[in-house]
């Protein structure tokens, strides 16, 4: 396997902060298994079970919604292969989703600010996801525990019964920390 690779899988979840813009999430997958464009095939979760790609990719997402503000919406995803490290990714599947909004209705401040999940695989490498224009209460932190929400979501992205992977093509074995802060990039952009 070539490490930092998005071989053999990977999902693209695109969702836009209304008012601000969109943005695309990149999600590492085991190899999906299917008719490219005749349904959503499926994946060999961790634990050697299939499940659904559309089933798997759709939980993923309900899990993020009570972490973003109605002015987030999760407009679809596109599945890719790659035949081999460093091949160009072919598209194989995809949603559009309609409905899909945040629903944290006490936030304060969520534009510029991201949330990043920190994890380890089985190889010993890192892991993450990346949150953004997602509410952090204005707050700038980080803890080693996470809980409501964000806990079902991490558990969700290490469970066996999926195909989440990391760029080194091994499952997310543990939790390491979750962060709070302002991303300079979106700020930058934004003043524009």
């Amino acid at each position: 396997m070539t490490l930092h690779s998005l071989f053999p899988s990977y999902v693209e979840i695109n969702y836009e902060c209304q008012g601000f813009g969109p943005h695309t999430m990149i999600r590492p997958t085991r190899a999906w298994v299917g008719v490219p464009w005749t349904g959503p095939g499926q994946y060999e979760a961790w634990d050697e079970s299939t499940i659904s790609a559309s089933v798997m990719v759709n939980n993923f997402i309900d899990l993020l919604i009570p972490i973003f503000t109605p002015e987030t919406s999760f407009t679809g995803f596109t599945i890719y292969n790659l035949s081999a490290p460093g091949a160009d990714p072919i598209p194989v599947y995809a949603e559009l989703l309609t409905g899909q909004i945040g629903t944290v209705v006490t936030a304060i401040q969520f534009a510029t600010y991201q949330k990043t999940l920190s994890f380890i695989t089985a190889a010993n490498e890192a892991a993450k996801i990346v949150l953004l224009d997602v509410p952090t209460g204005g707050v700038i932190s980080k803890s080693r525990t996470v809980s409501g929400a964000e806990a079902a979501l991490v558990a969700e992205f290490m469970s066996e019964t999926n195909a989440w992977s990391a760029r080194d093509d091994n499952r997310v074995v543990a939790f390491r920390t979750i962060s709070n802060g302002v991303n300079d990039a979106l700020k930058k952009a934004y003043r524009r």
